[in-house]
């Protein structure tokens, strides 16, 4: 076993992938993590728009695993959350500009990107990290 796995094992944890921490404990360790759908709600091919205190975020499972990024396309605010995923790679409705929905980064052009959000999963319901004012939650 990996360190992280070993960590993750004493934390309570059962798998962690790209960024989200699948756990078995309650919600009293997730502070600045806001509540934003069931697991199962989730397709591998069609994002999900939700909201997180206030902000619009874009939803995916790629590799089983929940994502979240910004919802607005930088090109012209399209909804990302309405676009089509495939192989985690989400294509924006309006003018297909596309953006890996694990690391927010266009294929195309190293210098586009949204931001990302990390997640958890709990008890079936997935998390989105909504930082505290001043601590930058979002990953650009």
């Amino acid at each position: 076993m990996m360190a992280v796995e070993l960590y993750a094992a004493h934390r309570g944890a059962s798998t962690i992938s790209a960024g989200t921490l699948w756990m078995s404990e309650t919600t009293s360790d997730l502070k600045g993590f806001v509540d934003v759908a069931a697991i199962g709600e989730l397709s591998p091919d069609e994002g999900r728009i939700v909201e997180a205190d206030g902000t619009w975020l874009a939803l995916f499972l790629a590799d089983g695993t929940p994502h979240a990024i910004a919802n607005a396309c930088p090109h012209m605010a399209g909804p990302l959350g309405s676009g089509r995923c495939l192989d985690g790679i989400v294509t924006c409705p309006i003018h297909e500009w596309r953006f890996d929905v694990r690391t927010g980064q266009a294929p195309t052009n190293s210098y586009t990107r949204v931001a990302t959000y990390e997640t958890r999963v709990v008890d079936g319901r997935v998390f989105v990290r909504m930082a505290d004012p001043g601590e930058g939650a979002a990953n650009l």
